[in-house]
């Protein structure tokens, strides 16, 4: 697959785990260093109507996550990229990816899954990732990992 377009943005939102290998795997697969530049998001939930959707009222969530983003952003960084970390705050995990690829002009969201449902269960729950893929404008590639693999600093 050759690179898009020149400067186009990449989405790449992690929850508690990674694949460092199947990641750099994809990045390659879509892009390059010089072409790309990378946005590491996590999404904070905050499900209760009644919590706030303000991020200082997580401030303590906000700044781990946002750490434990930035040494994975160290890693793609040694490899050439340039890369931005993003931590959010929203009533549930899809929402706030769309609303950051919709809203950061995202050309690509590559999306880690953890497990392929099947039986009842794909029909009563939706994923994170097919509810992104559902509303997003971005084009959206997800890569199965391994569950076990926990995130690194």
């Amino acid at each position: 697959m050759k690179p898009l377009h020149k400067g186009a943005r990449i989405l790449i939102p992690i929850s508690n785990f990674i694949d460092r290998e199947k990641v750099a795997k994809a990045l390659d697969a879509v892009s390059t260093p010089e072409t790309h530049s990378i946005v590491l998001l996590h999404v904070i939930e905050a499900p209760s109507l009644t919590s706030p959707v303000d991020a200082s009222y997580f401030k303590g969530e906000v700044e781990a996550a946002a750490g434990k983003l930035e040494g994975i952003a160290e890693w793609i960084r040694r490899q050439g990229y340039k890369v931005e970390v993003k931590v959010l705050v929203a009533r549930d995990v899809a929402e706030g990816i769309v609303e950051e690829s919709n809203r950061g002009g995202y050309r690509i969201i590559l999306m880690m899954k953890r497990r392929i449902r099947g039986g009842l269960s794909k029909l009563l729950h939706r994923s994170v990732s097919e509810k992104v893929i559902r509303s997003t404008k971005a084009m959206v590639l997800t890569f199965l990992v391994e569950h076990e693999r926990k995130l690194q600093k």
